[in-house]
Order: C-alpha cells, then sequence, then structure tokens
C-alpha cells in the first residue's frame, strides 16, 4: 500500500476527482459527475498513468472508491506522502451563551435555531461529505466545508448566519433590518443574541484545524453541546 493524503490543491478544501468508472473528459465536460474530495484525506496510491494519480479512498464517506485526480506537473503530485492526519479536534458549544469554543480557544460566536436547537450531549464530527451551499465566500474560503454531526441526519457544524438546527459558527451577526434575512424568524437568527460582544470565530482557522483532525476513519473529532 502507498499511502498519500490529498493536498489543497484549490485552497478551498476540496478537489474534484474523475470516478474510476469515467474518462476524464466525461468530467471536464459535466463537473457535475466528479466528486469532491476533502484535503487530508488519506488514500493508497494505485499507479501513475497519462499525468493522472489513480488510488483508492481509505476512508470517509467514500470509503472504498476508486477515481484519479491529475497531477500537478509531470514530475508533482497534487497527493503528499507526508502525513497531514492530527489528533481528534475536540469542539464545544454552549447552547444558552451562544458561544463556541476549540482547541483551547474562544469563546466565539455560535448558536443552533433556538426552537430546533442541537441536541445536548457528546456526538462525532464526520470528515467532510461535499460542498455545502456557497452562501459566505467573502467570509472565508473554507465556507463550503461542513462537518456532519454524528452519523445520521442533516445537523452539522458550519460557517453562517441561519440555523436550522446546526452548530452555526457566525461570521458576523445578522440584523433583522437586513433584506437578506426577510422573513427569517428570530429562531432561525438566533436572536437576540445571548452575548453579542463575542468575538467572531475565523472559519478559516477552526476548519483547516479540523480537517486535519482524525479520531478515526469516520471521524474528526467530537462536539460537545451543552445548555
Amino acid at each position: 500500500m502507498q499511502v498519500r493524503f490529498l493536498s489543497d490543491a484549490n485552497s478551498n478544501g476540496w478537489t474534484l476527482a474523475v470516478p474510476d468508472d469515467l474518462d476524464p473528459s466525461v468530467v471536464a465536460r459535466n463537473p457535475g459527475r466528479g466528486i469532491s474530495l476533502p484535503w487530508c484525506l488519506k488514500v493508497d496510491l494505485l499507479k501513475t498513468e497519462s499525468g493522472r494519480d489513480y488510488f483508492q479512498i481509505l476512508e470517509g464517506p467514500r470509503k472504498g472508491t476508486r477515481a484519479s485526480i491529475r497531477r500537478k506537473a509531470a514530475d508533482t503530485s497534487f497527493l503528499t506522502v507526508a502525513t497531514l492526519h492530527q489528533a481528534a479536534g475536540i469542539v464545544k458549544l454552549s447552547r444558552v451563551k451562544q458561544q463556541l469554543w476549540y482547541g483551547g480557544k474562544g469563546p466565539y460566536s455560535a448558536f443552533s435555531e433556538l426552537t430546533n436547537p442541537v441536541p445536548t450531549g457528546v456526538r462525532d464530527l464526520e470528515i467532510p461529505d461535499f460542498p455545502h451551499p456557497d452562501y459566505y465566500p467573502e467570509s472565508s474560503k473554507y465556507q463550503s466545508v461542513w462537518f456532519r454531526i454524528g452519523h445520521s441526519g442533516d445537523r452539522y457544524l458550519h460557517l453562517g448566519t441561519i440555523s436550522h438546527g446546526c452548530a452555526t459558527v457566525r461570521p458576523w451577526m445578522p440584523s433583522k433590518s437586513d433584506g437578506r434575512f426577510a422573513g427569517r424568524s428570530d429562531s432561525e437568527l438566533g436572536l437576540p443574541a445571548a452575548n453579542p460582544t463575542t468575538p467572531f470565530a475565523k472559519w478559516d482557522d477552526i476548519c483547516r484545524d479540523l480537517m486535519h483532525c482524525r479520531k478515526n476513519d469516520v471521524s474528526v473529532g467530537t462536539l460537545h453541546v451543552i445548555d
């Protein structure tokens, strides 16, 4: 086995790969046929051929899938032999205080929908699955990277100003007078904010750290939710 780790080729946390059963030209014409793989993903390099690296994914939701990516140059790969993994990450969210801590840093402004909050307790945070909606490009180049909470359902740890039961890290404080939030309830926006002066986190920093973390071949770490 030739273990490799996927680098951040596009500086946004994702690399588009071609499934083994498709020709690269098909994905070039229709990127939706490809699969987006997260930075730091562990793979087994199978071969290098015609300017592409072919591999089998060793972890995450696509574990066991075979795919390929183009090489950076004839003698340079986007797959690195350097181990990119570190110890499991720990994130803590207080629903009442609307504050989040990570890796001994914090508190940062974060919340969960007031009428449908993420349940209290300790749950795994999964390796990122696919790029999520591009709502906050001005706030973070990694804003499409979300971490699913637990191993089922649609609650995630992510950057945002609107929550539908996720653990939502605010890039800034929303205002009901902002037309972008017309029709949004106070519950969805976490208003009134419990601690309006709590600093806003840099999602780039949290996300980069978590993408390197591993608890096992499914999860990057754990989320601890308290009242």
